[in-house]
């Protein structure tokens, strides 16, 4: 009981660490890549959104293969999906190949997201579900945070310290693969009954209303992430040491507001922290189209990551409880590919912009689509704290 407590959650959430360290490593060495491989404005956009863009299929694929073949056969063979990618993109002689390796990577976070947090629903006690499933947005913030923390010491290491650097991101879930063949099945996947897909008919407005949480949270949070340290660089003038632990700041906001959730959603409820965590996005978006200064930026900046990591972790637990068994891998997987279809367009169209398009229209277009959601969230959300699996996911309706 208590290595299930604590290790095994730790070790199904863990992809949420690769998938922070992985896609955030790019953004965090990307003034480098760009120094050594002068790739243009198009490409770069290229290299930050196709993981992004892997992930979208990888999710579609893996989240159907998890309800099909079972969520321990499908978060294993995404595991090494994403081992060889990491390692590709360390070793790769071009940008071509850089691309593909980072597609390739895409393609293991998208199947093992849904998969291991379909199964983490299914394993944990009705009372501490919240808890148990926001482990991996937990750990997406600090998988984040590190990448940027890592990337410093290798700055003195020359024009190609970034290949180290993405060699790194093999190591985590390298170390996964090995200890999660020692996790066994979900048992309420193997009990489960024959609904098929006809069943996710049946729960279509839940499906639409955590897909779109998922994308509008990840489009703008996939923008801050994996341009930050550049944005900092060309804006504020900060050189790339001091750029990247701000970044890793940003980070340390995000980890706090799902921290809380982590902490209060089994107490106080999914519902009130994603309508809260929506409306805040929504007020920090309109106050940094009214920042006059760098700090008061940076402060708004801290308020919108804070309030991301409350939005986006309510969201995951929200993805992994709201299903039937039959279905809860597919329509979890289809949730997170939609918020990764967000991230996608985002960073693929952001170095395209001008820096100041960015927050002159931008942020205030998104200040609307966040307002609508919160009100969405506060009247259709159901409230799925200290409930069976059963009850919370529709079963046997």
């Amino acid at each position: 009981m208590r290595s299930w407590r604590y290790a095994v959650p730790v070790l199904l959430g863990v992809g949420g660490f690769e998938d922070g360290f992985a896609l955030l490593l790019a953004g965090a060495v990307l003034p480098a890549i760009i120094h050594q491989l002068r790739p243009s404005a198009p490409v770069v956009g290229l290299l930050i959104s196709l993981p992004f863009l892997g992930s979208v299929i990888g999710a579609m694929i893996f989240g159907r293969l998890g309800d099909v073949l079972g969520r321990r056969r499908s978060y294993l063979y995404v595991t090494a999906l994403f081992v060889a990618g990491s390692a590709m993109g360390a070793l790769a002689p071009s940008m071509q190949l850089l691309l593909a390796s980072r597609f390739i990577i895409g393609l293991g976070i998208g199947g093992d997201i849904p998969t291991a947090g379909s199964l983490l629903a299914e394993v944990a006690d009705h009372r501490s579900r919240g808890r148990y499933v926001s482990i991996q947005s937990l750990l997406w913030g600090i998988g984040g945070a590190s990448a940027a923390l890592v990337a410093i010491p290798f700055l003195s290491l020359g024009a190609a310290a970034w290949r180290y650097v993405l060699a790194l991101s093999a190591l985590p879930p390298l170390v996964v693969l090995a200890l999660r063949g020692s996790i066994g099945e979900s048992p309420l996947w193997r009990a489960r009954s024959a609904g098929g897909l006809s069943r996710i008919g049946r729960v279509a407005g839940r499906l639409s209303l955590v897909a779109s949480l998922y994308f509008a949270t990840t489009f703008v949070l996939a923008i801050l992430a994996n341009y930050a340290t550049v944005l900092m660089e060309e804006t504020m003038g900060l050189p790339p040491r001091e750029a990247l632990l701000a970044s890793a700041a940003q980070w340390a906001a995000f980890v706090v507001g799902s921290s809380l959730v982590n902490a209060r959603s089994d107490a106080l409820g999914r519902k009130p922290l994603v309508v809260a965590g929506t409306a805040g996005l929504a007020a920090s978006l309109a106050a940094l189209r009214l920042s006059s200064s760098p700090a008061q930026a940076v402060a708004v900046l801290m308020a919108l990551w804070a309030f991301g990591g409350v939005a986006y972790a309510t969201t995951n637990v929200y993805s992994a409880e709201l299903f039937p068994t039959d279905v809860r891998s597919t329509c979890s997987g289809i949730c997170f590919a939609s918020g990764r279809m967000g991230g996608f367009l985002s960073t693929l169209i952001a170095p395209i912009l001008s820096l100041r398009a960015l927050s002159t229209w931008m942020a205030p277009a998104l200040v609307p689509a966040f307002a609508a959601l919160s009100l969405a969230a506060l009247a259709f959300a159901p409230r799925t704290e200290r409930v069976p699996l059963s009850v919370a996911s529709l079963d046997g309706y």
